[in-house]
């Protein structure tokens, strides 16, 4: 297909999309977009820190659990899509870093993502709403004995865009894709200091990143409004290297936090109920 043509297709899609108020909307895809629920949301753990070779390393799978909420509304003659999601995971993770066993160490995170947006109906059984979203997380990192920190609080807010498609191929099933970018902003790290070490807390300013996320899902009505629902969602986010340097009585202008660079999977099992 040539250049031309396909800014055609791009435009047809788009008209339709935007004269997607005539169009009725899907029963299934409107009571999917209509939830509140629970879920057991486990994380897969994958984080680097690099400078540039590994320095150190967390990994496994985490515990965890979830809420979410979704509506549909009618604003400036277009149809709307809003949804918050809170995810709060509790575990542990191998520890490793070169020339020493793996350990285990403490990992809590928190984990607040909203987003809202238009939602086009071009054809009865798909919609699609382009999203403007916003995360908060907060990963709790207790470390093994032995380390400049026995606890590090990593936190950021990020910001972004992202495109959500729902598909209703059959009666009550719902399938559901989401991607999107976002980009860190004030990205921290706490550190509660090593009193032996004679290292003190501190707080590290760290640089800005990129977040990349991906999923999909399922969703289906039973009967009474309960809906069962599944999925898997991908983020790829880092950390930035510290800004500063801790400023100290001992290791003045040489503890400091550098790059890293977290792949985090999500699988979420739960229920809902449509209002």
């Amino acid at each position: 297909m040539h250049l031309p043509q396909k800014f055609s297709c791009i435009f047809t899609f788009l008209a339709l999309s935007l004269t997607a108020s005539c169009q009725e909307k899907n029963p299934a895809i409107e009571a999917a977009n209509r939830e509140v629920g629970l879920s057991f949301s486990p994380s897969a753990f994958a984080y680097h820190e690099y400078g540039p070779a590994v320095l150190n390393a967390e990994h496994g799978w985490v515990a965890g659990g979830g809420f979410k909420g979704s509506g549909s509304l009618r604003a400036f003659g277009t149809d709307w899509l809003a949804e918050a999601n809170y995810q709060y995971s509790d575990g542990t993770t191998k520890h490793t870093q070169p020339n020493s066993m793996p350990r285990v160490a403490g990992c809590v995170t928190n984990d607040v993502f909203l987003a809202i947006g238009p939602s086009f109906t071009p054809v009865p059984r798909f919609s699609w709403t382009p999203e403007a979203d916003a995360e908060y997380r907060k990963w709790h990192r207790g470390l093994p004995f032995n380390e400049l920190d026995f606890i590090e609080n990593y936190t950021f807010w990020a910001p972004g865009a992202g495109v959500r498609a729902a598909y209703n191929p059959v009666g009550n099933l719902v399938l559901t894709a989401r991607g999107g970018f976002a980009y860190t902003v004030f990205p921290a790290m706490s550190g509660s200091g090593d009193a032996p070490e004679e290292v003190s807390s501190h707080v590290f300013s760290l640089d800005q990143h990129n977040v990349w996320q991906t999923g999909i899902g399922i969703d289906y009505a039973t009967r009474h409004r309960l809906h069962v629902f599944a999925g898997i969602d991908y983020s790829r986010f880092g950390f930035g290297a510290s800004t500063s340097t801790y400023e100290g009585p001992i290791l003045k202008g040489q503890h400091h936090e550098p790059d890293s660079i977290t792949h985090l999977a999500k699988v979420n099992v739960g229920v809902a109920w449509s209002y």
